[in-house]
């Protein structure tokens, strides 16, 4: 004689089926309702990263290129032009600004929800048709930055970048670099250590 086990049944109350059903029905609704939310919270996080980062960059182009048209203005010709040259081979690639290049490929669809992306893009663009000629010897690294310094006042004047943003990166630059230029002079100017005197 074959025994063939009967299957367990467990009884479950009506308030029991009620309470599976609200579980069931409060995960739906929280996943239905906080995943799209945290969708918008970290989209809004890579675009406000995003411009962040590229003003902080545009800061460092501004530094390089357009400040010292002045500073470096007394200087002879053949300088100045030596100083915009290694400028260009430090701050440009073929694929323009790093940060600009680094978020287009990464989050193509959120860069075009920046604000002031038309003005990003273009100046970016810009920078890469000048870093070219640059390169080529087509044109000299002193006009080049004339460009980008009039590039620059044009996008400011017009509203399509924020001029108030490069400046507080510019002023932020600025600080990092004295406080990095005071660390390196103290490490070079530092007492050396003097040996113990032997009896």
């Amino acid at each position: 004689m074959v025994l063939i086990p009967q299957p367990i049944l467990i009884a479950v109350s009506a308030s029991d089926w009620i309470k599976i059903a609200a579980t069931a029905l409060a995960g739906f609704t929280a996943g239905a309702i906080l995943e799209p939310i945290k969708h918008w919270i970290t989209r809004r996080q890579i675009i406000r990263d995003a411009r962040n980062e590229i003003y902080r960059e545009f800061a460092r182009l501004y530094m390089s290129f357009c400040e010292p048209l002045e500073t470096e203005k007394d200087r002879p010709t053949e300088a100045r032009e030596y100083y915009f040259q290694v400028a260009f081979q430090y701050s440009g690639r073929e694929r323009g600004p790093y940060e600009i290049y680094n978020y287009k490929t990464k989050y193509p669809e959120y860069c075009y929800k920046i604000k002031d992306w038309y003005g990003i893009e273009n100046t970016n663009d810009m920078f890469n048709a000048i870093w070219q000629v640059v390169a080529d010897r087509k044109y000299s690294a002193i006009g080049a930055a004339e460009t980008i310094k009039n590039e620059f006042e044009h996008r400011f004047a017009a509203g399509d970048l924020d001029k108030a943003k490069v400046m507080a990166y510019v002023e932020v630059e600025r600080h990092n670099q004295g406080t990095r230029k005071k660390a390196l002079e103290r490490l070079y100017y530092r007492t050396p250590p003097t040996s113990a005197k032997t009896s």
